[in-house]
Protein backbone atom coordinates (compact mmCIF):
# COMPACT_ATOMS: atom_id res chain seq x y z
CA UNK A 1 0.00 0.00 0.00
CA UNK A 2 1.43 3.66 -0.87
CA UNK A 3 0.33 6.94 0.82
CA UNK A 4 0.08 9.08 -1.65
CA UNK A 5 1.41 12.53 -1.63
CA UNK A 6 1.00 14.41 -4.30
CA UNK A 7 -0.43 13.41 -8.07
CA UNK A 8 0.82 15.55 -11.31
CA UNK A 9 0.00 15.30 -14.40
CA UNK A 10 1.29 15.71 -17.54
CA UNK A 11 -0.48 17.09 -20.74
CA UNK A 12 -0.75 18.56 -23.89
CA UNK A 13 -3.61 21.21 -24.79
CA UNK A 14 -3.97 22.62 -28.60
CA UNK A 15 -7.25 25.05 -28.88
CA UNK A 16 -9.46 23.92 -32.14
CA UNK A 17 -12.04 25.93 -32.43
CA UNK A 18 -12.49 29.10 -30.44
CA UNK A 19 -14.14 27.84 -27.59
CA UNK A 20 -12.72 24.11 -27.80
CA UNK A 21 -9.47 23.08 -26.28
CA UNK A 22 -8.52 19.23 -27.13
CA UNK A 23 -5.99 17.16 -24.58
CA UNK A 24 -4.23 14.36 -24.37
CA UNK A 25 -2.53 13.02 -21.36
CA UNK A 26 1.24 12.29 -21.73
CA UNK A 27 2.01 10.64 -18.41
CA UNK A 28 1.45 10.75 -14.22
CA UNK A 29 3.67 11.19 -11.42
CA UNK A 30 3.05 10.31 -8.31
CA UNK A 31 4.90 11.02 -5.13
CA UNK A 32 4.41 8.75 -1.89
CA UNK A 33 5.75 8.92 1.26
CA UNK A 34 5.06 4.45 2.01
CA UNK A 35 5.80 2.48 -0.32
CA UNK A 36 4.00 -1.08 -0.02
CA UNK A 37 3.21 -0.12 3.71
CA UNK A 38 7.10 0.84 4.41
CA UNK A 39 7.81 3.80 5.06
CA UNK A 40 10.51 6.02 3.35
CA UNK A 41 11.89 7.76 6.80
CA UNK A 42 11.56 11.13 5.64
CA UNK A 43 11.94 10.77 2.18
CA UNK A 44 9.30 10.70 -0.85
CA UNK A 45 9.33 8.48 -3.66
CA UNK A 46 8.13 9.77 -7.07
CA UNK A 47 6.91 7.20 -9.57
CA UNK A 48 6.42 8.17 -13.06
CA UNK A 49 3.65 5.61 -15.25
CA UNK A 50 2.97 6.66 -18.48
CA UNK A 51 -0.59 6.83 -19.40
CA UNK A 52 -2.14 4.09 -21.92
CA UNK A 53 -5.46 5.10 -22.44
CA UNK A 54 -4.94 6.86 -25.52
CA UNK A 55 -3.01 3.62 -26.90
CA UNK A 56 -5.60 1.15 -25.61
CA UNK A 57 -8.52 2.99 -26.93
CA UNK A 58 -7.26 3.90 -30.40
CA UNK A 59 -6.02 0.15 -30.79
CA UNK A 60 -9.26 -1.16 -29.44
CA UNK A 61 -11.40 1.28 -31.90
CA UNK A 62 -8.93 -0.10 -34.79
CA UNK A 63 -9.50 -3.52 -33.74
CA UNK A 64 -13.46 -2.80 -34.20
CA UNK A 65 -13.35 -1.24 -37.47
CA UNK A 66 -14.96 2.03 -35.76
CA UNK A 67 -14.67 5.51 -36.21
CA UNK A 68 -11.65 7.09 -34.19
CA UNK A 69 -12.83 7.80 -30.72
CA UNK A 70 -13.20 11.27 -29.48
CA UNK A 71 -10.05 12.97 -27.47
CA UNK A 72 -10.55 14.01 -24.44
CA UNK A 73 -11.57 17.91 -24.60
CA UNK A 74 -13.10 20.80 -22.84
CA UNK A 75 -15.04 24.06 -23.52
CA UNK A 76 -14.89 27.46 -22.48
CA UNK A 77 -17.81 29.04 -21.43
CA UNK A 78 -16.79 32.04 -19.95
CA UNK A 79 -13.51 33.61 -19.71
CA UNK A 80 -11.84 36.77 -18.49
CA UNK A 81 -8.78 38.31 -16.76
CA UNK A 82 -10.03 36.82 -13.42
CA UNK A 83 -12.61 33.72 -13.81
CA UNK A 84 -12.48 30.72 -16.19
CA UNK A 85 -16.00 28.23 -16.88
CA UNK A 86 -15.62 25.16 -18.52
CA UNK A 87 -17.14 21.90 -19.52
CA UNK A 88 -16.04 18.67 -20.20
CA UNK A 89 -16.47 16.04 -23.08
CA UNK A 90 -18.21 14.17 -19.96
CA UNK A 91 -20.19 17.23 -19.13
CA UNK A 92 -19.05 17.80 -15.81
CA UNK A 93 -18.54 21.86 -15.32
CA UNK A 94 -15.05 23.45 -13.36
CA UNK A 95 -15.21 26.80 -12.18
CA UNK A 96 -11.32 28.12 -12.10
CA UNK A 97 -10.59 32.03 -10.48
CA UNK A 98 -7.31 33.41 -10.90
CA UNK A 99 -4.65 33.09 -7.72
CA UNK A 100 -4.16 36.75 -6.72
Amino acid sequence: MMVLEQLRVKLSAKAVSPRRVELVFRLVKARVTKFFGLPLFGRRLTLTFPVPGPLIIRLLFLLQRKKRPLPAYFDVLFLDEDLRVQQTGQGAYFVQKRPA
